[in-house]
């Protein structure tokens, strides 16, 4: 589950470690157990995913928002959660457009914000014969951006009933590089 949720990153891995160290320490014991994993794991959807990642949901990334979100919930139920670039524009088109732009102005602007995620390591990105698919490259981040940053609104015009067991099942078919 370490390993799922922290995508092989280092960093992750080591403050998880270190979360769950203190929670095992606390109680007296030398194993960690279901329940000290679930609950490091809320403390990094609360804490540590919030303040560094944050700064994508300032006004001055509104484009990495939208398609963050759309990433997030079109992902949570397909293996790997992986969704088509395709969709994802095209849905944040129907929903997200600035009356101030053009849908073509739009597109671009939201196809730049998938260029510069994908650089900063925050998408991963996967072409093949069915085309460009994408998803968030690190599972609690994703999770976190459904349980405290999508409106309900767009959770249920995209079917989203239940996002903390659907994002988990989702979670669980992730294959780690």
């Amino acid at each position: 589950r370490l390993i799922m949720l922290s995508a092989c990153c280092p960093y992750y891995i080591n403050v998880m470690c270190a979360m769950l160290y203190d929670e095992v320490s606390k109680n007296l014991r030398t194993n960690v157990t279901r329940i000290d994993m679930e609950k490091t794991e809320e403390k990094l959807k609360k804490y540590l995913i919030q303040s560094y990642y944050r700064h994508f949901w300032t006004e001055d990334n509104l484009f990495h928002k939208i398609i963050l979100s759309y990433v997030a919930v079109l992902g949570r139920a397909t293996a790997g959660n992986w969704v088509d670039s395709k969709e994802v524009i095209a849905k944040a088109k129907e929903r997200e457009r600035p009356g101030s732009l053009s849908n073509s102005e739009f597109e671009k602007e939201l196809l730049l914000a998938v260029t510069e995620l994908e650089e900063l390591n925050t998408l991963e990105r996967q072409s093949n014969t069915r085309g460009t698919h994408y998803r968030i490259k690190l599972p609690l981040f994703q999770l976190w951006i459904g349980n405290n940053l999508i409106d309900d609104d767009l959770k249920k015009s995209l079917g989203v009933r239940d996002w903390e067991s659907e994002a988990g099942k989702a979670a669980e078919l992730i294959s780690v590089n």
